[in-house]
């Protein structure tokens, strides 16, 4: 190891020096690690050589193809072992490994099969009731068409609570959250510009939050509005019966029934007020399976959509201003019916990919973007 005075890392003018000595001057390894102050195993390293070419001894310097699939095989046993219980470390890996070699042969053999350590993706937790139901429902609805599902279902809804920034500082944290990452050079992780809040921490905007009742259909937002009381039995059956039917109504004068796609929601869209409702005023519900926000178009794409386009409509405004809770329900209000009729219909035509892929998984979670592996 590195004395206490000396860095970890090479310096950038330790590495001149080391090319000069080794490859001009020709020292052996051992000397360039001496007049360094390093230790010889840091050198071959850098100078990509183990250590077994000089010295005949040392750890396999690299995995053969046989070594490589079982070093897979048992990275895999233990991920599924560890079922989120417990990190997979390289450490344990290496403690498992026969034969013994460096973390870095491990890893470089890990990297040439394309595997690389990723933070685990958040998506809901299915039972096995669950991957049930939505098997049955993907048999049940798979080879319908992108056309089957912008007109056969008149209305998509969901409901979404919309947090109100009212300052620039709030305006800055929601505006963070969306941002993935950046490119950054070593020793700047730190830095203002590299670093955000958690997405699980709680702040306070300025406001109390938005709660909207929204649906699309027809290639537009047809039904947006606010709840301001309790979500409830009461209030959902109020929803039906109201502002949703009229949007119905205004949109569909002539069908007999309409068709909605809505989520299993049991204290409002399955509560027995709200069934009553439904059926009063002719609504059929196209009913998602449980924790399945992947099958509705509000979820998987209007809210981040409508999300967006508040955050890109508020990149040009000045620190100073400020905006009420009032004033953010109308602007939101706004930029929801301004979506693009050709956009909310091709977000609603995948629906029939996601069915497809979720046929494909037999009721398990898929990938949702443009990946050609389910």
């Amino acid at each position: 190891m590195a004395t206490a005075q000396q860095p970890r890392y090479m310096s950038g003018e330790e590495k001149r020096l080391a090319k000069l000595w080794r490859y001009t001057d020709k020292v052996h390894v051992a000397e360039i690690a001496r007049r360094l102050h390093r230790n010889e195993s840091t050198l071959w390293d850098f100078f990509k050589v183990p250590d077994s070419e000089s010295r005949g001894v040392g750890r396999k310097a690299a995995l053969d193809d046989e070594d490589t699939d079982r070093l897979v095989g048992l990275v895999e046993e233990m991920v599924t072992q560890a079922d989120t219980r417990w990190t997979v470390s390289m450490d344990l890996i290496q403690a498992r490994f026969r034969p013994r070699v460096c973390r870095r042969v491990l890893q470089d053999a890990l990297h040439q099969r394309k595997m690389w350590f990723h933070k685990l993706r958040e998506k809901p937790v299915l039972t096995d009731e669950d991957v049930r139901a939505r098997y049955q429902w993907a048999k049940d609805h798979h080879g319908r068409t992108p056309a089957w599902w912008r007109e056969h279902v008149h209305l998509h809804i969901d409901n979404h609570t919309f947090k109100v920034p009212t300052t620039a500082a709030a305006r800055r944290r929601l505006a963070a959250r969306r941002v993935h990452g950046a490119y950054r050079a070593p020793g700047r992780s730190l830095k203002k510009a590299h670093v955000k809040g958690a997405r699980a921490l709680r702040f306070n905007t300025g406001a109390r939050g938005v709660l909207v009742a929204g649906g699309v259909g027809a290639g537009k937002v047809l039904l947006w509005k606010v709840v301001e009381e309790t979500w409830c039995a009461q209030t959902a059956a109020d929803l039906y019966q109201g502002p949703l039917k009229k949007a119905l109504v205004d949109e569909f004068p002539r069908k007999r029934f309409w068709n909605v796609l809505e989520d299993n929601d049991p204290t409002g869209n399955r509560s027995r007020k709200a069934m009553d409702a439904k059926e009063e005023e002719r609504i059929v519900t196209v009913e998602l399976p449980k924790r399945s926000p992947d099958l509705n178009v509000m979820d998987y794409f209007i809210w981040a959509e409508v999300e967006k386009r508040l955050r890109k409509q508020e990149w040009s405004w000045p620190a100073n201003r400020k905006e009420t809770r009032v004033q953010f329900v109308r602007r939101l209000a706004r930029v929801a019916r301004a979506l693009p009729e050709e956009l909310v219909n091709k977000a609603i035509g995948d629906m029939a990919r996601r069915v497809e892929r979720l046929y494909v998984a037999k009721g398990g979670l898929f990938e949702e973007g443009g990946k050609t592996t389910p």
